[in-house]
Parts: C-alpha cells; structure tokens; sequence
C-alpha cells in the first residue's frame, strides 16, 4: 500500500559515525527548537542556507513552516538525545514535479560508551 501521508512518528537513521537522529515531520511544538537552531548558526550557514546575510529570511521561513501555510512543503526535523539537531525541507516547484531541497543541522554524533 502507498500514500502521502507523512508517517508522524517518524524514522530512526544511522549516522555515519555509528549515531542515530530521529527524523519525523515538524509540528508546531517544534517553534523554540527550530529558532534555537537558527540563533545557533553562524553567519557563514544562514547565507548558505538562504542566500542572505539577514538572519530575519531564516525567521520569515520559519514563521511559513510553522504557520501551517506550507503547500508544496515537506519539513522533517531530526532529534538526537531528545534535542532537535537538524532540519530539511523539500519544495515543490511551481507547474513542475521538481523540488528544491535544503537541510540544515548542528553537529551531532554518537555517545561516547562509558570507560572509552
């Protein structure tokens, strides 16, 4: 069976240094993660990411995510150890089947066992 429904709950994945991140669509709850994020990041990332030196297109986005005025928009948040570590988003272009994809994400990695 397929469908288009978002699984809500989620995906875990495997990072490539043996971690795992929890990767689920946002919802609202995500509003303070999301912009902690975002405070969080460099100059050098927010123009990466929005082509902007201004942080204000990173808080604009933002609002358009979690506002619920997404059409077209698929945004998942990954969580490692209960924090929200990254996020991507993937767009439909307008009178086309293509999407523009961007991610974002702090640096997350595997616990370290004890005694090593």
């Amino acid at each position: 069976m397929t469908t288009t429904e978002p699984d809500l709950e989620g995906w875990d994945a495997l990072l490539a240094d043996g971690g795992v991140v929890h990767v689920r669509p946002i919802v609202a709850a995500d509003a303070a993660a999301l912009r902690g994020l975002h405070a969080a990041a460099s100059d050098r990332s927010i123009y990466l990411r929005y082509f902007s030196v201004s942080r204000r297109s990173g808080e604009m986005y933002l609002d358009r995510l979690l506002g619920g005025q997404h059409q077209g928009l698929l945004a998942l948040v990954a969580e490692q150890h209960g924090a929200v570590v990254g996020m991507a988003g993937c767009e439909r272009l307008p009178g086309s089947a293509d999407a523009e994809v961007a991610r974002w994400r702090r640096r997350c990695s595997a616990p370290t066992p004890a005694g090593l």
